[in-house]
């Protein structure tokens, strides 16, 4: 009987998926449009590999006071329980209370990524999100408790020498609060936590299925909080 392992077959995507975004990040001189093909290539990789229940888009994150997040990478969201999705022209915007988790995506770790990530990930957590009991036939689920956000950033390289040693680590914990990233990825490196190159996609997605499982599911959006912020 043949056999193949999961991380066998994400050694064989992520080494041609480090070849890939290294190509671009040499083969395209225009900055935005480098950043582009990056960006588009985790979503990709997100939309093939999380469960379908979860929306990947790069948007904004708005709620019912009115207030928005700055544009975000990557935003994994829910579209059951909090479907209120506005799409302008190819700009998308999503209630604060639909996103599971925001990642910044990079070419490269730096101490100015780091706290770029953070500000991004901040311009989410701060915003309203509400939750409401939900109607069964079996009577009404309570409100759901609201779980903190999972924030991220993914690149192609760390610029840190060594890739997570003291200078990495010292930037990183100085974000918290709000700021505060969860997780951390180098493709050509690995986890911040767990630094092996070569299986580097499958604990990547790993890590984030095992965040997603503790929120469980997006809170039942209030819309009427909506309705009203539309009348004033």
């Amino acid at each position: 009987m043949k056999t193949n392992s999961m991380a066998t077959l994400f050694r064989g995507k992520q080494k041609a998926m480090l070849a890939e975004l290294k190509a671009i990040r040499k083969g395209v001189y225009h900055a935005p449009t480098m950043g582009d093909a990056g960006e588009n290539r985790w979503r990709q990789f997100m939309r093939d590999h999380l469960p379908h229940r979860y929306q990947i888009e790069k948007a904004h994150v708005i709620d019912s006071n009115g207030k928005m997040s700055e544009q975000i990478d990557c935003v994994i969201f829910d579209r059951q329980y909090s479907n209120l999705v506005f799409n302008q022209d190819g700009v998308i915007y999503v209630p604060a209370e639909s996103v599971y988790a925001v990642f910044e995506l990079k070419q490269n770790i730096t101490k100015q990524q780091i706290e770029y990530a953070g500000k991004k990930i901040r311009s989410v957590r701060v915003l309203k999100r509400t939750t409401v009991a939900v109607p069964q036939i079996t009577g009404k689920f309570k409100k759901k408790t609201l779980r903190p956000i999972i924030g991220g950033i993914i690149a192609v390289v760390s610029d840190y020498k060594p890739a997570f040693g003291t200078g990495f680590k010292k930037n990183f914990s100085a974000m918290k609060g709000l700021w505060k990233i969860d997780i951390v990825f180098s493709l050509q490196d690995g986890l911040s936590n767990a630094p092996q190159s070569e299986v580097g996609l499958i604990l990547l997605l790993n890590a984030l299925l095992h965040e997603l499982q503790k929120v469980g599911n997006a809170p039942a959006i209030d819309y009427r909080a909506y309705s009203k912020a539309a009348k004033q």
